[in-house]
């Protein structure tokens, strides 16, 4: 198969650009195989029989090499963005156009290529979007413009700095696959013929209406179309300006600090898409015009720029066509969503459910959102804002640092950062507040697993003195920062854990463990593991191994569980920090995200571990169903 691909394939390069015919060419070689191909099921003397005439292809290859670098082949210069011919450049040439049957063009690291696209009647489309390259399969570029029919390359040299060397063919690379048959078993696939079998058994695939699952409720609509003004738009500057082919929104209000995205595919550079997204600030003052000059499909448009408003500037033609979504700093899994009226729902369906062509509506929607809202193979693939089943625990506790307490930072007259502990605003508290739950705190800023066990703060002594009053059905442990800050704190390793007297990390944080134990025999204890901050981070592999020591936790106790955010959640970036942080602390926003994080994850961990919590309303009690 492959001689008769090559052959073939030069064949038509050939008769492209002045070289042997394909009856010189094919003459020079024999005809291997049935009708010069090897078909499917050949036999193995057959796929030997190709492998044996390299020497032939490699033949083929000199000779089209040979015109690839003939005088009549290459061009001085670049095509410019309007289809003219650029400057002499040494370092860049154009070559004719590509053949028909050439699939993908590729080249070594020598150079680089670019395409221009061409009508049928040899008339001027367009440069190619993908700019300069080394990869590009021809499908891809002519799919930029439905009048595209025929490519020509430009080859820039990027090794040389002032001449491009002559021989051109030993940096591009012309991929011809045209067969529709499959090699013989053991030797190199046609990609054609492979492309149409996977397709084939694409349709085969039927997604059983069971497997729908994991659906989310979604904001409505924000996009008043009967209230845009039509024939304006919004310049960077942030003023008025007619233009007929655009209309903009009204304010749309959205909440302060927090992303919307836009769910519909559209182009800004077309007819049917969003132009511009104007920022204002509570008092509709002008903040900043966001363009991207690609797409503004699923483009997050407020967090991070004290955005209270926006407005959208839209071609007339994109009345139905797009939603904004007033989601929390999370970006939708993909984009195609079907339009939904101003002011009307929809909803953010699962991998597996948006492969089907009837997607179900009313009531049955309902019903699929109560049963399943979370889940998914990974903790937090869906953040729920309810508690889901985190309320099935009435009472609620954590110990923790600042962290946990709801520390909030500020500057003194001074100038100096200073922080103060905010219990209503710690993360347990929202958390409480959301399930209905009663919560308990028992944290304070600084806390360490070690001095734990020293302290005077009254909050940490209720759960240390077993107060009667402040028993929980579950408890949270959220420590290791300060332990890691603090350089005389070894972590030691799981040995520490039946030792009390340990002075390790192991060995203090475990003691916590049994005290809850002891305590509320049958509570649940979820270990809050560090999150991938940057700020954190940057203690290395001390923090990697603090952080690896509460996730081993979980291997020595029972009705104990990890909270793996490090993996789940996403990074503590500067852009992250800029919104949920005030210094190294979380502000007002972040604890109330980090309480839909938590609670998400402790559902998750419910709905996935069922016959362990269907007993969790007889915590503290002796009472037993399933167990004695």
């Amino acid at each position: 198969m492959m001689l008769d691909i090559i052959a073939r394939g030069m064949a038509a390069k050939a008769l492209q650009i002045g070289a042997p015919t394909d009856k010189q060419i094919m003459d020079s070689l024999s005809v291997l195989a049935e009708n010069g191909k090897i078909t499917t099921g050949a036999t193995e003397e057959q796929a030997a029989q190709i492998e044996q005439n390299t020497a032939g292809i490699h033949m083929l290859s000199a000779m089209l090499e040979s015109d690839i670098n003939s005088q009549g082949m290459w061009e001085s210069g670049q095509i410019n963005s309007d289809g003219t011919n650029g400057a002499n450049n040494a370092r860049i040439r154009t070559i004719g156009y590509i053949p028909d049957n050439v699939v993908r063009v590729k080249t070594d690291g020598q150079a680089n290529v670019r395409a221009q696209l061409y009508a049928a009647d040899g008339t001027f489309v367009k440069v190619s979007a993908l700019g300069f390259t080394q990869d590009f399969m021809v499908a891809d570029v002519l799919a930029e413009n439905s009048q595209a029919a025929k490519i020509r390359l430009t080859i820039q040299h990027v090794k040389t700095t002032t001449v491009i060397d002559t021989s051109y063919s030993e940096h591009v690379h012309l991929i011809a696959l045209t067969d529709t048959d499959l090699s013989a078993a053991g030797k190199s696939a046609d990609a054609a013929a492979t492309g149409a079998a996977i397709t084939a058994l694409k349709e085969t695939i039927t997604v059983p209406v069971s497997r729908i699952s994991g659906l989310v409720s979604i904001s409505p609509n924000l996009i008043d179309i009967d209230s845009c003004t039509v024939g304006k738009n919004i310049n960077t500057s942030g003023e008025i300006v007619d233009n007929e082919s655009t209309m903009i929104t009204d304010y749309i209000e959205v909440p302060l600090g927090t992303d919307c995205w836009i769910t519909k595919n559209c182009n800004p550079n077309g007819t049917n898409g969003i132009y511009a997204c104007a920022l204002y600030s509570e008092d509709k003052n002008f903040i900043t015009r966001l363009y991207n000059s690609t797409t503004l499909s699923s483009f997050g448009i407020a967090a991070g720029k004290n955005c209270k408003y926006v407005r959208l500037a839209m071609y007339t033609a994109a009345t139905d066509t797009m939603a904004v979504l007033d989601i929390q700093s999370d970006q939708p899994t993909y984009t195609d969503l079907p339009y939904s009226e101003f002011g009307e729902k929809w909803i953010e369906y699962d991998y597996l459910s948006k492969w089907l062509d009837d997607v179900p509506t009313g009531d049955a929607i309902t019903q699929i959102i109560t049963d399943y809202p979370n889940s998914g193979d990974h903790p937090l693939d869906h953040i729920i804002r309810d508690g889901g089943m985190c309320g099935i625990f009435r009472t609620i506790g954590v110990v923790g640092d600042s962290l946990s307490s709801g520390l909030l930072e500020y500057k003194n007259s001074e100038g100096e950062t200073q922080g103060v502990d905010c219990y209503e605003h710690s993360w347990i508290k929202h958390i409480g507040r959301i399930c209905g739950s009663t919560a308990h705190n028992f944290s304070v800023g600084g806390l360490k697993a070690s001095t734990f066990w020293t302290t005077t703060n009254a909050k940490v002594k209720l759960l240390r003195d077993a107060d009667e009053n402040y028993k929980c059905d579950a408890y949270f442990i959220a420590l290791g920062v300060n332990d890691i800050a603090d350089e005389n704190i070894e972590v030691g390793s799981s040995a520490d854990i039946a030792n009390d007297e340990s002075t390790t990390f192991y060995g203090y944080y475990s003691r916590i463990i049994k005290l809850i134990q002891t305590i509320q025999p049958r509570a649940k204890i979820f270990l809050v593991g560090l999150p991938n901050d940057s700020k954190m981070t940057a203690w290395g592999s001390r923090f990697t191994n603090f952080k690896n020591a509460v996730a081993d936790m979980v291997n020595y106790f029972d009705n104990c569980y990890y909270l793996d955010l490090y993996t789940y959640e996403k990074p503590y970036n500067s852009d992250f920090h800029e919104i949920y942080f005030n210094g190294f602390h979380e502000n007002v926003l972040g604890y109330l995200r980090t309480a839909w994080i938590i609670s998400s994850y402790v559902d998750w961990i419910v709905r996935n571990h069922y016959t362990e919590f269907r007993e969790a309303g007889f915590i503290g009690t002796d009472y037993h169903y399933y167990n004695s």
